[in-house]
């Protein structure tokens, strides 16, 4: 398959993915909804980056994306409505930022029956 194979058919519009950033309610856990939606479009960082992303890994306007890529971390501009979005729902009382799932094992990789 060609890389051009591989490419989506449909992009979204702007309008699109205005209305998607903002289609979370105005709850805490809308709030970082919007955040993690605001952060992923604004930056480019992929889902599993945004997974693994923690508070400690934010400066003023950069983000420590850890263990991306072939294992390496590197450096994210953190700009307008990403940051805005982020700092709004750290801050805020509520459900934390979506830390990566513990992976739990299973019968096959443990070789029980």
């Amino acid at each position: 398959m060609s890389r051009v194979d591989a490419l989506p058919r449909r992009v979204p519009s702007p309008a699109d993915v205005v209305r998607l950033v903002e289609a979370p309610p105005d709850t805490p856990l809308g709030r970082r909804g919007r955040a993690i939606l605001e952060v992923l479009y604004g930056t480019g960082i992929r889902r599993g980056e945004c997974l693994r992303l923690d508070v400690a890994d934010v400066t003023i306007s950069v983000l420590v994306v850890r263990d991306g890529k072939k294992r390496r971390d590197r450096r994210v501009p953190l700009l307008g409505r990403a940051a805005s979005a982020l700092r709004a729902s750290v801050s805020a009382p509520g459900p934390s930022w979506p830390a990566a799932p513990k992976r739990r094992s299973s019968s096959r990789a443990t070789g029980d029956v």
